[in-house]
């Protein structure tokens, strides 16, 4: 054998060595990418652009009447669908439940009526599942800071003559969240704790010969959320999910303090919010869908010291009606996700909340004053809010985004809104 022959089996034997070894490493830890397990035997894995998945539910609608695997989930896990739609920016969402609207009727002559909503749970919680959220569970922690603009109204009436005042807060909501993906990634559990900025609107009403001070108070501690999402329905661009919210009652209490009379409403209420999402994605266009039910298990207690005893007594529980939201949101990317979801889009937002019953009304009359809930003025539950924003994606994860929102019709919860999240995706 000559040297140009030795040469040339040495050099085969390092190719079939290395394709060996390639080949082994190969079977032994998937590579990154869009994959499809169990592709066929002796191959475990087969790249693939492709997946569809079925929950046990979604199959009942289905031509095959049967769910998917766990091969078949991990398929969708780690197709380019999957990664497609979490490119899509999540809904900026929008959420202020108004408090119920105290108005108190001092004994004391030539005193006014005061009329303000009572600040539970700092004036800014109230879960809204669409909130920073799309269908498709993740995982991936954010922070909001929102800006209610004149918030928190305060007024007096012209009884006996005096002159009317108007006074209001704008009010600052912070959210730290997060969202850790469960069961093989068909769900997710997600935390959210809002704070807001201390409140105090304070004032002096009634004619010079009887003035007499008001004031309305609340902390900064919000009601805790979690939101348990389930994966139903999943394909290329597009997903469907269900799940159930809670708010827990961890808020501060609301204050009003108007001459003698003391008035408090603990938060005591938790909220069951079963909901439906979806998302959607086709090339550079984006959409998402979400509806909610918002039922509280019981109601807030009102202490008021109404008679002369000085003591503070509860007169009734204030019950929310059960709230039905639809929340609509679509945009487009002008810059689309690439390198490390770098990108930059534009995002338009509808959102709507309706009463599905009647709110708590009720008056009890003391000997120091007359107290009641949501008679002279309704707490305003039923709005409509339109959202504008836009999304950078920052790279390695990191998305930065900016919003405003407006109200659509004359009963409002706020002036306007602005909003800002950071979102890190893992």
């Amino acid at each position: 054998m000559n040297q140009r022959n030795v040469i040339t089996l040495l050099l085969a034997a390092c190719l079939v060595c290395g394709f060996s070894t390639h080949a082994t490493a190969q079977l032994a830890q998937p590579p990154a990418g869009p994959l499809a397990a169990s592709a066929f035997p002796g191959m475990p894995y087969q790249l693939m652009d492709r997946s569809t998945y079925y929950s046990p539910l979604a199959s009942l609608f289905s031509s095959t009447n049967n769910s998917s695997t766990s091969d078949e989930l991990e398929a969708y896990y780690r197709s380019s669908s999957r990664s497609r739609l979490l490119d899509v920016p999540e809904m900026f969402g929008d959420r202020r439940i108004g408090g119920p609207i105290l108005t108190l009727s001092p004994a004391i002559s030539l005193t006014p009526q005061l009329q303000a909503e009572v600040p539970i749970a700092a004036a800014i919680s109230g879960l809204s599942v669409a909130e920073n959220n799309q269908a498709l569970p993740s995982d991936r922690v954010w922070v909001a800071y929102n800006y209610f603009h004149n918030a928190l109204d305060v007024s007096t009436d012209n009884r006996f003559g005096a002159t009317p005042q108007a006074a209001s807060q704008s009010l600052h909501r912070t959210v730290f969240a997060f969202e850790k993906l469960l069961d093989s990634g068909r769900t997710s559990i997600e935390l959210r704790m809002p704070f807001g900025s201390a409140i105090g609107v304070d004032g002096i009403a009634g004619g010079p010969a009887s003035p007499t001070l008001y004031g309305v108070q609340g902390n900064s501690v919000g009601n805790m959320n979690l939101i348990l999402k389930r994966l139903l329905f999943a394909e290329e661009g597009f997903a469907l999910s269900a799940g159930l919210g809670l708010e827990i009652p961890t808020g501060s209490s609301g204050d009003v303090v108007y001459g003698p009379v003391f008035a408090s409403l603990d938060s005591q209420a938790v909220h069951f919010v079963p909901y439906v999402a979806m998302t959607k994605r086709s090339g550079n266009w984006f959409g998402h869908a979400f509806t909610q039910i918002d039922v509280a298990s019981q109601g807030d207690p009102l202490w008021v010291t109404i008679n002369d005893t000085g003591v503070a007594e509860q007169i009734g529980r204030v019950n929310r009606p059960t709230l039905l939201s639809f929340d609509l949101g679509g945009g487009y990317f002008l810059v689309p996700p690439c390198g490390c979801n770098k990108g930059l889009a534009l995002v338009a937002e509808a959102h709507y909340t309706t009463p599905l019953d009647d709110d708590d009304q009720f008056t009890t009359v003391g000997t120091l004053a007359t107290a009641s809930i949501n008679q002279t003025a309704r707490a305003p539950y039923e709005v409509l809010n339109f959202t504008a924003g836009i999304q950078v994606g920052l790279g390695c994860g990191w998305q930065l985004r900016s919003g405003a929102v407006f109200p659509g019709r004359a009963e409002k919860v706020f002036d306007a809104e602005y909003l800002l999240q950071v979102n890190r995706g893992f």
